[in-house]
């Protein structure tokens, strides 16, 4: 049986917030909120929201009754607030190296689900304006599903 997308988004949270030194369950969770939204909410830094960006699908037969799940998850990774006295961009660096080191290749113990692809990482230059450093990265897996209501 496939995992759930909503399995494999708690995963990725629990290993990120088990494995980078940085992180807890309080600073790595689902959100897909803008810059904005986060800095209302006042949450603590650094910060990690995850989010699924993309699902593609790829039939396998001639029936459709198999097909390729393509996931890609979006973390938004908030290093810091350059705005304090304390910041320095180079120690943003290391929350980057943890993601990376972290995702790169990882199993994340779901039954039929691929290890992770991390495809890019990229500063965000218009989080700027809001005074943080912001990556935005983005990994992938896929998993072989059987639609549901197909034999």
């Amino acid at each position: 049986m496939a995992a759930a997308i909503k399995s494999i988004s708690e995963a990725l949270i629990g290993l990120l917030a088990d494995e980078v030194a940085a992180l807890n369950p309080e600073t790595v969770t689902g959100f897909a909120g803008s810059l904005e939204e986060f800095v209302k909410l006042g949450r603590g830094l650094p910060f990690v929201g995850v989010s699924l960006a993309e699902a593609r699908y790829l039939t396998l037969n001639s029936d459709s009754s198999l097909a390729e799940e393509h996931l890609t998850f979006r973390l938004t990774a908030i290093a810091g607030d350059f705005r304090g006295p304390q910041y320095s961009l180079e120690n943003s660096y290391g929350l980057v190296d943890s993601l990376r080191d972290t995702l790169l290749g990882r199993d994340l113990g779901l039954s039929g689900l691929a290890p992770l692809s991390l495809h890019h990482c990229s500063m965000d230059r218009e989080a700027e304006k809001t005074g943080l450093t912001v990556y935005r990265l983005e990994i992938s897996t896929w998993q072989v599903i059987q639609p549901a209501g197909l034999p």
